[in-house]
């Protein structure tokens, strides 16, 4: 990931990419998905880029972890299918909305 950011240098160093965002996922519940975060947050800081995380000013955060860093998934790691054991979805619509409403003003 760090690579294909830093692949997009002329865009970051002339201040076109401004906001970012991220999302994860894991096997587990407790797989990592906050430090996966903080750690594509650290190399965004590095390169000026204003970090908005998700936050926990709506429901569907907690539903889906409670993680206000951004929007994580926890994969059905049983049934080896491509689905998520929490209600991800709603959470990823708002926190895209309030990306998208943010890096248009």
């Amino acid at each position: 990931m760090k690579a294909f950011i830093e692949s997009q240098g002329g865009g970051w160093t002339e201040s076109k990419l401004v906001y970012v965002r991220a999302f994860t996922s894991a096997k587990n519940v407790n797989g990592g998905r906050v430090k996966t975060i903080r750690a594509l947050y650290t190399s965004a800081m590095h390169w000026g880029f204003k970090i908005k995380p998700t936050g926990y000013i709506y429901g569907s955060i907690y539903a889906q972890g409670g993680n206000p860093h951004g929007v994580s998934g926890t994969q059905d790691g049983k049934a080896q299918v491509e689905s998520s054991t929490n209600p991800v979805m709603d959470a990823v619509a708002h926190h895209t909305k309030r990306f998208l409403d943010l890096a248009s003003k």
